[in-house]
């Protein structure tokens, strides 16, 4: 399993922030596991084209895009940088060196700062300052986290409040404050993966837990309950308006579908493909699934799934290996996703 996303996050991501970081996180995190899926579903074979390759470092994983300035942040995991990509022209325009295997990230386009977990001298989070083009903070935990490493991370700017995951023998759920740059309590999340998403105007994170996902209360820093169902969860992403939360099951069979409401799993998609990332498109009730093939095939795809039904409706191949970033922009109305094999970013349009 690969340490990133989160699992993707919904309102993902420290240095020189302030009280002025108030605002919506611009961000669509995506996770980067790898879990293997098997679909009955029947799957369209109506494909969109691809409209353009961005060529990026190697080995490309995770994505961010800040909204405000139109920048998408591409971590290239070989060549440990982070590329900074002009939506508007589709070009790199800066790259900074961050370390061995750069992976999960999320940005505040309010104070334009990127979170990004690395694993330079062991797996650290650390914040950019994206005009300047430097590392401006590095984080440090409590004794717990030489047991456990950062895997995801998610921001939370009303509140001046940054989220991390951490896996290992003693998992836990970190929260610092990003004004004083200080972690300002821990909570024990049991046999975590790290896979976490935050519902921030719920004042929620949820967070992998064994074969459970937590319901954490952000307000009083506590577990309030458990959602049975899932089995070894690996990427989370929510669907805050519609009230669901999308989960690769262990062996990434399937996806369960989470009604936030109700709290329990209230179906399940099947996939014959491993999954390497997910993103939501809430406007047009589509999560995008990127999906390996058969072993050596010289193509890998994305899947549609369409959210009203939890049917899969289209495939588009994608021209290249490891997809494990994709991200939607309604803007520029496409679909971006990192191709490893490469060393590229594709996009196509939104279905």
């Amino acid at each position: 399993m690969f340490g990133i996303l989160a699992a993707a996050l919904v309102a993902a991501s420290a240095c020189g922030q302030s009280d002025d970081e108030a605002g919506n996180d611009a961000s669509i995190s995506v996770s980067s596991y790898t879990r293997v899926l098997r679909s009955t579903n029947p799957i369209t074979t109506s494909y969109a084209p691809l409209v353009n390759a961005i060529a990026v470092g190697e080995s490309p994983r995770d994505l961010a895009l800040n909204r405000a300035t139109r920048i998408l942040f591409v971590t290239d995991f070989d060549e440990e940088t982070v590329s900074w990509v002009d939506i508007a022209t589709r070009q790199v325009i800066a790259t900074l060196a961050v370390g061995y295997y750069p992976a999960q990230m999320a940005v505040n386009p309010k104070t334009d700062t990127l979170y990004l977990i690395t694993h330079e001298k062991g797996p650290r989070l650390i914040a950019i300052d994206t005009e300047t083009r430097t590392v401006t903070q590095r984080f440090t935990f409590d004794a717990d986290s030489l047991t456990a490493s950062p895997a995801s991370v998610s921001v939370d700017p009303d509140n001046n409040r940054l989220y991390v995951a951490l896996e290992g023998r003693k998992s836990f759920l970190a929260t610092i404050d990003t004004v004083t740059r200080k972690v300002i309590g821990t909570l024990p999340i049991p046999d975590s993966s790290g896979a976490m998403v935050a519902d921030l105007d719920q004042r929620i994170v949820y967070v992998s837990s064994g074969d459970t996902i937590a319901v954490v209360d952000l307000a009083i820093n506590s577990i309030t309950t458990t959602i049975p169902g899932t089995e070894d969860p690996g990427l989370l992403i929510l669907d805050a308006a519609g009230h669901r939360l999308y989960v690769t099951d262990g062996h990434g069979k399937t996806v369960s579908v989470i009604d936030t409401v109700a709290r329990k799993v209230i179906a399940s998609i099947e996939f014959d493909r491993t999954v390497g990332a997910l993103a939501l498109d809430g406007a047009r009730h589509i999560l995008y699934c990127a999906t390996e093939p058969v072993w050596k095939a010289p193509t890998d795809v994305v899947t549609a799934v369409d959210t009203r039904t939890n049917k899969i409706s289209q495939t588009i191949p994608i021209d290249g290996n490891y997809l494990y970033g994709l991200l939607v922009d309604e803007p520029s109305n496409s679909v971006y996703v990192t191709v490893g094999t490469r060393n590229a970013v594709m996009a196509f349009p939104r279905i």
